[in-house]
């Protein structure tokens, strides 16, 4: 964003909401968040914030409907731009994000509805 070349950050947003948010961390999280776990759901909901704000630019009137229905009674024009501290790459992370796309692209290839659930069994050595 800084050397204004737009068009690669709204490829590296997208990139990042659907293979990571999407794919890997909202898949990850489905159990916990059925379960209850509290800190899943804030952690969640500050990284869907930040990703609104990133889109807001590009999206503004869809990212201010839906930061509002996070947030009543707030704008997003007043949020703060997220600052990127520092990434961390974990391989096993990126084994299961590759597994994941993996099994939609198989969804996908063979026209299998999302409804219809999948059973499936990986075993990875030195995993996590």
């Amino acid at each position: 964003m800084e050397s204004y070349e737009f068009g690669i950050a709204n490829q590296e947003i997208y990139n990042f909401v659907y293979n990571e948010l999407a794919s890997v961390f909202i898949e990850l999280s489905k159990v916990d968040i059925e379960l209850g776990n509290k800190q899943i759901k804030e952690t969640l909901l500050y990284v869907v914030s930040n990703t609104l704000v990133m889109l807001h630019p590009y999206i503004p009137f869809v990212t201010e409907h839906i930061y509002q229905e996070f947030f009543p009674r707030k704008t997003i024009m007043e949020a703060q731009y997220p600052e990127i501290k520092g990434i961390v790459a974990n391989d096993d992370i990126a084994k299961l994000n590759n597994l994941i796309l993996g099994v939609r692209q198989i969804r996908a290839d063979n026209n299998i509805k999302l409804s219809v659930e999948i059973n499936a069994s990986v075993e990875f050595e030195d995993f996590l």
